[in-house]
């Protein structure tokens, strides 16, 4: 009995020190993943503009932790103006979802090496950026569900070695490039 207490003990205040930066990323919020060691999933909700996403979570994790990143019903109206590299960040998730999106600019979306799912359903998106994924080469799983995506160009996908599900359910798709 005494070792479950000290367990359950060393697995709270463990679970409270991954995220001992909560006050700092203030509006976003953070707790350990309930699974995976290392992990910590990371919100940030009704943000007023990704500058406020980057400025509350740049530096703030060392790249040792696995971040689950969730942006969703905010105002991204300057996702061009800065990039996720700035955030300085393992980011293994991203979800973007609910956030009025009408476009994904390229340069955002630079140096996300270890990106393994990303999700920008429940968007304005009316297509996907052909060079989008280039430097993303390990994304397995992308969900563009319920949008408005009219095409998918055949390119698009090209530099995606591990992609194993492509989520466009619920679009306006009018067509799929039969090299895609």
């Amino acid at each position: 009995m005494a070792t479950l207490l000290y367990t359950i003990i060393g697995m709270t205040a463990s679970a409270s020190l991954n995220c001992a930066v909560r006050r700092e990323i203030s509006p976003c919020t953070c707790s350990p993943h309930g699974f995976f060691a290392n992990t910590i999933e990371v919100k940030c909700e009704q943000m007023e503009s990704f500058h406020q996403v980057v400025d509350a979570l740049q530096d703030r994790f060392t790249p040792d932790y696995n971040i689950w990143l969730t942006i969703s019903h905010s105002q991204l109206l300057d996702l061009a103006s800065q990039s996720f590299y700035e955030m300085n960040m393992n980011i293994k998730t991203l979800k973007m979802n609910y956030d009025n999106l009408s476009q994904l600019p390229v340069d955002t979306f630079q140096n996300l090496p270890r990106l393994e799912y990303f999700s920008a359903s429940e968007n304005r998106l009316e297509e996907i950026p052909a060079d989008m994924f280039q430097h993303m080469p390990n994304v397995g799983t992308l969900d563009f569900a319920k949008g408005n995506l009219r095409f998918i160009n055949g390119n698009t996908f090209k530099s995606l070695q591990n992609l194993r599900h492509l989520i466009v359910a619920s679009n306006l798709l009018q067509r799929i490039d039969a090299d895609t």
